[in-house]
C-alpha cells in the first residue's frame, strides 16, 4: 500500500512540475515570409503544375526525336519443320528443239520430312532528310508550349504569394480593428459608470443613463461581430497555407509603413507588359498558332527520307553471329519521297482552323493587355486613395479625440449633452477604424499591384 502511494505521489509531482510542457502545444509565431513558404510547400496545384512542366519537357524530347535518325535492331532464332508430303509441281522434262525453251509437265512429287534451323539478325537506320522545316516548326511549337506551362506555374506561384499577403494583412487588420472596438467598449463602460454614479447622486437625468447604456451595447455588438471576423480571418489564412482552418496560429505583427511607390503609373503599366506571366502566355499562344499555320501549309509539300538495312540469315547460328561481317549478309538502302496528293480536303480544313485560332489568339492578346492595364490602374488608384485616406484620418483622429475631450468637459459642467459625448465617441472609433483599414488595405492593394505587374519579390 505504501509503495502504491509513493508511485501516486511521484506521478503527481511529475505532472505538477512538467505538466505545462507535456500537455500544452507551443505555437510558433509565423512571419509573412514563413506563411508564404508554408503555402508554397503545401500547395497541391503548384506540385501538379511542376509535374506538367516535366510532361511538357517529355513532349519536347518527342518532337526533337523526329530530327534524329531512328536505329532499330532485330534478332530471331527458330526452327523450320515441314512434314512428309506429296504434291503436284511443274517439273522440267526437256528443251524445245526449235525455240530452245524449257518444257514443263506437272508430275506428282514426293517430299520427305524437312527440318532445319533458322537464325536472323538485322540493324536498320531511317532518317527524315527534308520536310521543308515542318519538324523544326513542331519542335519550336512544343518548346513554346513548355514555356507557357512554366509561365502557368509562375503565375500560380505568384497568386499563392498574393493570396497569403492578402489573408495575412486581412487578419492583421481584423486584429487591429478588434483592439479599436475593445477601446470603444472600455470608453463606453467608463462613461456609463460615470453617468450612472452621477444619476445616483441626482446630478444627471435617467435618460442620460439609458443613452449611455445603449451606446455601450452598440459598441459591444460591434466587438462581438469583429471577434467573429478575426476567427474567420485566422481560418482563411490557414486555408491559404494549406493547413486545417482550425489549426492554432500566431502571426508576427508588422510595422505598417506606407512608403511611396518606386514607379509611376505609366512605369507600372510598362512593367506589367514586360513581366506579367498571363500576358506572356497570350503572346506565346499567338506564336504557337503562327507555327500551326506554317505546319498546316507545309503538309502540302513532299518529304524526303532515307533508309539503310544490314541483315544476316543462315541455318547455322555461328554464321549469323560471327565476326566475319562480309559473309552471309545482305544490304538494302535507298531514298523515299512521300507526296501528299489528296486527303479529302483535311489539310485545307486544318490550315483554316489554324488561321482562325491565330486570329482569335491575337484578339485575346489585345484584350489581355487592356485588362491588365485596367487592373494596374485600379490597384494604383486604390493605393493612392488609401494613402490619402490615411493622411486625412490621422488629422481626423486628432480632431475627434479633442472633440471628445471637449464634449466630456462641457457635459461635466452642465453645458453639453449626453448625445454630444456619444457622437464624439463614435467619431473617435470611426477615425481609428478608418485609419486601420486604410493602412492595411494599402498593403493588400500593393500586393495585388505586384501580382498584376508580375513582381515576385514580397
Amino acid at each position: 500500500m505504501k509503495k502504491f502511494q509513493l508511485i501516486i505521489f511521484v506521478l503527481f509531482l511529475v505532472i505538477s512540475l512538467f505538466g505545462s510542457s507535456l500537455f500544452s502545444q507551443t505555437v510558433k509565431t509565423l512571419s509573412l515570409d514563413d506563411c508564404i513558404k508554408t503555402a508554397l510547400d503545401r500547395n497541391s496545384q503548384l506540385r501538379n503544375a511542376n509535374r506538367d512542366i516535366k510532361l511538357a519537357d517529355a513532349d519536347v524530347t518527342t518532337y526533337r526525336s523526329v530530327l534524329l535518325p531512328n536505329i532499330n535492331a532485330s534478332f530471331s532464332s527458330g526452327k523450320y519443320i515441314q512434314g512428309e508430303r506429296r504434291r503436284k509441281y511443274d517439273v522440267p522434262v526437256g528443251v524445245d528443239s526449235l525455240t530452245g525453251d524449257i518444257l514443263y509437265e506437272q508430275k506428282d512429287i514426293s517430299q520427305a520430312k524437312v527440318e532445319r534451323n533458322s537464325h536472323y539478325a538485322s540493324i536498320s537506320l531511317t532518317q527524315n532528310i527534308w520536310d521543308w522545316g515542318r519538324s523544326w516548326c513542331q519542335l519550336s511549337q512544343s518548346k513554346n508550349v513548355k514555356k507557357s506551362i512554366e509561365l502557368s506555374y509562375l503565375d500560380k506561384r505568384n497568386f499563392v504569394v498574393y493570396d497569403v499577403n492578402e489573408k495575412y494583412f486581412e487578419l492583421l487588420k481584423a486584429i487591429k480593428l478588434g483592439e479599436v472596438y475593445e477601446e470603444a467598449v472600455k470608453r463606453s463602460e467608463e462613461q456609463y459608470k460615470k453617468i450612472e454614479s452621477m444619476y445616483k447622486i441626482g446630478s444627471r437625468a435617467l435618460a442620460d443613463v439609458y443613452k449611455a447604456k445603449v451606446a455601450l451595447g452598440n459598441d459591444k455588438k460591434q466587438l462581438i461581430m469583429q471577434k467573429n471576423i478575426i476567427i474567420d480571418s485566422y481560418a482563411n489564412l490557414n486555408n491559404s497555407m494549406g493547413l486545417d482552418p482550425n489549426s492554432p496560429l500566431e502571426i508576427e505583427v508588422l510595422d505598417i509603413r506606407m512608403l511611396p511607390l518606386p514607379y509611376s503609373l505609366d512605369e507600372a503599366i510598362d512593367l506589367s507588359y514586360e513581366k506579367n506571366n498571363d500576358l506572356k502566355k497570350a503572346e506565346l499562344t499567338v506564336k504557337n498558332y503562327k507555327f500551326g499555320k506554317r505546319i498546316a501549309k507545309l503538309a502540302y509539300l513532299p518529304t524526303l527520307g532515307g533508309m539503310m538495312r544490314y541483315s544476316r540469315d543462315n541455318e547455322y547460328f555461328d554464321r549469323v553471329y560471327s565476326k566475319n561481317l562480309n559473309e552471309d549478309y545482305s544490304i538494302s538502302m535507298g531514298l523515299q519521297i512521300d507526296l501528299n496528293i489528296f486527303k479529302g480536303f483535311a489539310d485545307k480544313a486544318e490550315f483554316s482552323r489554324q488561321s482562325i485560332q491565330y486570329d482569335k489568339a491575337n484578339e485575346n492578346l489585345k484584350e489581355k493587355q487592356r485588362v491588365i492595364k485596367a487592373s494596374v490602374v485600379h490597384a494604383f488608384n486604390i493605393l493612392n486613395a488609401n494613402k490619402e485616406i490615411a493622411l486625412i484620418n490621422d488629422e481626423n483622429l486628432e480632431s475627434a479625440m479633442e472633440d471628445l475631450r471637449l464634449a466630456q468637459a462641457s457635459y461635466e459642467i452642465g453645458a453639453g449633452t449626453m448625445l454630444e459625448i456619444i457622437d464624439a465617441q463614435f467619431a473617435v472609433t470611426q477615425a481609428k477604424s478608418s485609419l486601420v483599414r486604410a493602412r492595411y488595405d494599402y498593403q493588400i492593394a500593393l500586393a495585388y499591384l505586384n501580382y498584376t505587374i508580375g513582381i515576385t519579390d514580397n
